[in-house]
Formats: structure tokens, C-alpha cells, sequence
């Protein structure tokens, strides 16, 4: 019985040398979003690594340019993702939190004998039941409870199938335990997602400023982030009313929206009930949203449900004071007024604490210089790349030692 236990762990010992790496994701370029953008720049750095081989498979026509197209959704997904990954024989499959994709990434490595390893990376905060129920009205409370109950059934099989489970951040780690009810035979890792921008020319800035007819408007506030969920959305709609709100005492305020997504319409709607068109700016996607960072007063992010939220470092390393909502891991980001303002995400706590920015120029400028070192040191892709690299070689040695802190995060 030892020589097979010892076998089979000398079988799944990742070498330093040549190793296939299986990056899987619904997000890629085409989604947009933290996501998408997490994952794309980790690949890139992963691929300059030497003894690394990456092969990308997502669900999106891009992903054929270097790598495998999978789209489709359900267990049509997780069959295609499987038939992936038998055509690559990946050493490593490193999975980006989707059940279907993570239920065919955890079916691979059992049908292969466990001889690959497999990283499972989490980086949204998911809804408790009762705010799915709640969510979802229309659909009947008993096909919910159904749907909720497979959802955490493959995410058990998923976690305890995973030789490591990461997340982008504490919060996102204890949702996993308590909501899904899942506790990780080894210790969830930690690992936030590092952050680079290219600050764009001047004359692109003010090519920007006249496009939206900024000349002239303060304040500026800026908020990215995709139209894909309902409490980002949520978030759009208390950022817009803490504008009607502020412009009574600043009649040139403007709002730029960069994103766009599947439920943009309804907050366009929104911007329309409250009399808000001429304030608000839509520019949908942005190649670089420096552009938008670059003519901001201040940066507001008021998703309710944010697991981490790139955009509020990218705007930190532009040196740009940050009002965002005491929410999700947002405050594992924000050190509150410190490194920004954490709060409540309710119009009129928004409004007021964007004033507090606003009516003391130096102290907004205090926000934004102690956020970009922080920015600057904290989150690198480098260390990023590094971490998940050592992940890659070194968890199946690890795999194989008893856990001395199951479910534990650090």
C-alpha cells in the first residue's frame, strides 16, 4: 500500500522543467472586466516564464488565437472543456472560478489518476441563498433551491478535488466556506491580482476631454466596471443619485460610466427617470482607461458585492482619491481615510463623502499619493506571477502532506 501511495505521489510531481499549464476561464478578452483582465495579464506574464507552456482554454472566439475555444454554456461547456484538456495533458490545469468548467477541470484529473494538478482561483463573491431567492422572484422558489443545491454540490466536488484553492481576497475565501459550505482540504491562498497601467499621452487626454466635452466641468468622478451583475448595476444607480444629489452645489458635475455588459440598458434607463443625461457619460470600453483616470477628481466604485476590484487599484496608482462602498473586499483594498473613503453605499453617504474629498484640495491629494504607494508596492503582477508559479511547482509535493489547517486562509 505505501508504494502506491509513494507512486502515485511521484506521479503527480509537477517538474520544473517543460510544464503544460491549462489555463481555463469563461472570461476573456471579449467579456471585459476584472476578471477577463486578471486573467489575460497573468497569462501574458506566464508565458514569458521559462519551463512554462500555457495554453489558454475559454469560452470565447479569441481564445483560438492561442489557445482553444470552448464556447458554450452548462454541461455542453464542461464537455468541451474536458475534451480540452485530454488533447492538451496538461501537468497543471489552473481553473478560474466557473462550476461547469471547474466540474470538467476536477472530472479530468480524477480520470487521469490524479497525475495533474489543479488550482482553482476565486474571484467573485457569490450571493447567499437568500439573495438568490430573493434575486431570482420569478422563477419558481423550488427550481431555485434545486439550481442552489447542484451549485453547491459541484462546488464541493470542485474544492475537494483542488490541490489548491486561491482566492483574490478574504472575503471571497469566507464566502466560499460559509456560503458554500465547502471547507478546502488544504489552506486557501490568498492572492490578489497585481495591477499595471500605461498612463496615456496628453494629447490623448485632452483628445478625451474634448470628445466628452469635459472642458471646463469639475468635478469629474469616474467609475469602471462591467454591466454584467445586478449589484454592480446597483452600484451604477447610488453613484448616479449621489450626483443628482451634489449637483445642486456644483452644476458642472459630470459622471463617467466606462464598461458596458449585458444590463447597460438598464441604467441608462435609471440616468433617464432621475434627469441625469446631460451629467452622465457612458463611454462603454475602454482600450485604455487611463483615459478616463486621467481627467477624474475622484474615483467612486460603489459595487455592492465586490470580491476585490482592479479598478480601484488602477485608479490608486493614478493617484486619484477613491470613494468606495464598505463592501465585499473592498476594505482588504481601501484603508479608510487613508488610502481612500470607505462608505455606506447609500446616495446620500456617497454624495457627502465625495464633498469630503472635494472641499479640501490637499487632502485629496494626501488620499491619492499614500494609495499610489500602496498600489506600487502591494500589487505586482511580478509577485502575482511568482506566487501562482511556485503554486504550479511545488503544490503536488504539497498535496500529498496531511493539512494542518483545513479550510484555514491565509
Amino acid at each position: 500500500m505505501k508504494d502506491k501511495q509513494s507512486q502515485r505521489g511521484v506521479d503527480r510531481t509537477v517538474s520544473p522543467v517543460g510544464t503544460t499549464v491549462a489555463m481555463v476561464t469563461y472570461n476573456w478578452l471579449s467579456s471585459g472586466g476584472g476578471v477577463s483582465k486578471y486573467v489575460f495579464t497573468l497569462t501574458s506574464r506566464l508565458q514569458r516564464q521559462e519551463g512554462l507552456r500555457v495554453t489558454v482554454v475559454a469560452a470565447d472566439p479569441r481564445a483560438a488565437e492561442s489557445g482553444v475555444d470552448v464556447s458554450s454554456e452548462g454541461i455542453g461547456l464542461a464537455w468541451k472543456t474536458l475534451k480540452a484538456l485530454w488533447r492538451i495533458r496538461p501537468d497543471v490545469i489552473h481553473c478560474h472560478g466557473h462550476i461547469w468548467m471547474g466540474t470538467a477541470s476536477a472530472f479530468y484529473k480524477w480520470l487521469r489518476g490524479h497525475r495533474s494538478v489543479l488550482i482553482y482561483t476565486m474571484h467573485t463573491k457569490l450571493d447567499s441563498p437568500e439573495k438568490e431567492l430573493s434575486r431570482l422572484s420569478s422563477v419558481p422558489r423550488l427550481v431555485m433551491r434545486v439550481r442552489l443545491a447542484i451549485r453547491r454540490a459541484l462546488h464541493a466536488v470542485i474544492i475537494r478535488q483542488c490541490d489548491t484553492v486561491t482566492a483574490v481576497s478574504k472575503a471571497m475565501a469566507d464566502d466560499l466556506m460559509v456560503i458554500e459550505r465547502v471547507k478546502p482540504r488544504t489552506t486557501i491562498e490568498i492572492i490578489p491580482p497585481g495591477v499595471e497601467i500605461s498612463e496615456p499621452h496628453l494629447k490623448e487626454v485632452q483628445s478625451f476631454r474634448e470628445q466628452h466635452q469635459l472642458i471646463g466641468k469639475f468635478p469629474i468622478i469616474v467609475s469602471i466596471g462591467i454591466f454584467h451583475h445586478d449589484w454592480k448595476v446597483e452600484g451604477h444607480k447610488r453613484l448616479i443619485s449621489a450626483l443628482v444629489i451634489l449637483r445642486k452645489q456644483y452644476p458642472c458635475i459630470r459622471l463617467i460610466i466606462v464598461g458596458d455588459g449585458r444590463l447597460r440598458e438598464r441604467v441608462e434607463r435609471y440616468v433617464a427617470e432621475v434627469g441625469a443625461c446631460d451629467e452622465v457619460i457612458f463611454t462603454g470600453y475602454l482600450d485604455s482607461p487611463g483615459l478616463a483616470l486621467a481627467v477624474a477628481d475622484v474615483y467612486g466604485h460603489l459595487a455592492l458585492n465586490e470580491a476585490f476590484g482592479i479598478a480601484i487599484v488602477e485608479a490608486m496608482l493614478y493617484r486619484k482619491p477613491v470613494v468606495a462602498a464598505n463592501a465585499g473586499g473592498i476594505p482588504e483594498v481601501i484603508e479608510h481615510q487613508k488610502t481612500g473613503v470607505l462608505v455606506d453605499p447609500k446616495p446620500d453617504a456617497v454624495a457627502g463623502a465625495i464633498q469630503w474629498v472635494l472641499e479640501d484640495a490637499r487632502r485629496g491629494k494626501r488620499l491619492g499619493e499614500r494609495a499610489r504607494r500602496v498600489a506600487l508596492t502591494s500589487y505586482t503582477w511580478a509577485s502575482a506571477a511568482d506566487r501562482f508559479v511556485a503554486l504550479y511547482r511545488g503544490t503536488a509535493a504539497v498535496a500529498e502532506e496531511p493539512a494542518r489547517r483545513v479550510g484555514s486562509v491565509r
